[in-house]
């Protein structure tokens, strides 16, 4: 483990370097402190990769691995390997199995987990990929009072409200400096504390506002999206709403640029077929063409019709002159060498 060029540490393990038949047996050594695993029938495709980082002491991972069957043993237990709580957030595929007795496993995308380490489990991954935050028990205020595994529907206020803060914890760490980690683990615990106590759960205004922001991005398609349909899926009052969007310059201002940002989007996106101004601004909720033409130009500095070409609108490619085309190719050759 190393430190980034912000000074966060951070591993990456992948084995593209190894010869496809070993790849599983890399994965399998690597894991085995924490758990042992295992393959259903003898594949040759497995493959695995994980990028971790260390952000003050608690540790985020995006895992992305083949399917494999994966167990904690009593052995683990006893190898001082207990001292953590884990979140998983999947973004494809999903875990199954058991955890204690009669304590069922089902994460996926629909579906966040909180598994304690200190509790044996048989599982299997169904392969994919998830984002893993394991923390110290010491930071999980009711850690020894934690079932050994427990579900959170994502659509639930208490699941979007975590969710989004994983995702959203994961998307900071390319960025963040060494100075920021004990700001960022303060604030995934709190928020996990305030997700596992369901007898009390009051996000906070942060929390409010990660999630709404989140929420606002995967479903800008929504028309009815605002202030009382954010209030509705929050069960908060319209001022928490409008406290959650300060920094953002308002609800309706933050809903109109992620917009016209997908606008843009899809208007520069190449495509065979023709693509009308109207129907991109009317898919995403702009309906009268004059004003979307303002706030577009207002917001990019050029009308959406000068983005709204397709493939056939390109010139075709003029083949390069021969002394011009080994200069090309000469460029090419150092710049791989360099």
């Amino acid at each position: 483990m190393v430190p980034d060029a912000a000074g966060i540490p951070v591993l990456t393990f992948t084995d593209d370097t190894v010869p496809i038949e070993h790849a599983f047996d890399l994965f399998r050594d690597t894991t085995a402190p924490l758990f042992d695993t295992g393959l259903l029938e003898v594949s040759g495709e497995f493959r695995s990769t994980a990028t971790d980082y260390l952000v003050d002491d608690v540790l985020v991972s995006r895992i992305d691995t083949s399917p494999h069957m994966l167990r904690r043993t009593s052995e683990h237990l006893r190898d001082g390997t207990t001292d953590w709580i884990t979140v998983q957030l999947y973004e494809r595929g999903g875990l199954l199995g058991e955890a204690g007795r009669d304590v069922s496993l089902g994460f996926d995308p629909g579906r966040i987990g909180i598994v304690d380490l200190a509790a044996p489990f048989t599982a299997w991954n169904r392969g994919g990929v998830a984002i893993w935050i394991a923390l110290p028990r010491s930071r999980v205020v009711r850690a020894d009072r934690l079932a050994p595994a427990q579900t959170l529907d994502r659509r639930s206020v208490r699941g979007r409200v975590l969710s989004a803060a994983v995702a959203g914890l994961w998307r900071r760490l390319a960025d963040a400096r060494a100075g920021d980690a004990p700001v960022l683990a303060s604030e995934i615990a709190e928020t996990v504390n305030t997700v596992l106590d369901p007898a009390d759960f009051t996000p906070t205004d942060r929390d409010l506002a990660v999630a709404m922001v989140d929420h606002v991005k995967t479903n800008l398609d929504d028309l009815a999206l605002g202030v009382d349909q954010l209030g509705r899926t929050f069960h908060c009052s319209r001022s928490s709403v409008y406290r959650a969007f300060e920094a953002h310059g308002g609800v309706a201002a933050y809903i109109r640029e992620q917009r016209l940002l997908r606008c843009f989007e899809q208007l520069t996106r190449p495509t065979t077929r023709p693509r009308r101004v109207s129907d991109v601004a009317t898919r995403w909720g702009f309906e009268n063409p004059s004003h979307f033409n303002r706030l577009f130009k207002a917001k990019f500095g050029l009308p959406p019709s000068a983005l709204s070409t397709h493939v056939d609108d390109q010139p075709e490619p003029r083949s390069l002159p021969r002394e011009v085309a080994e200069l090309v190719l000469d460029f090419h050759a150092w710049a791989v060498s360099s």
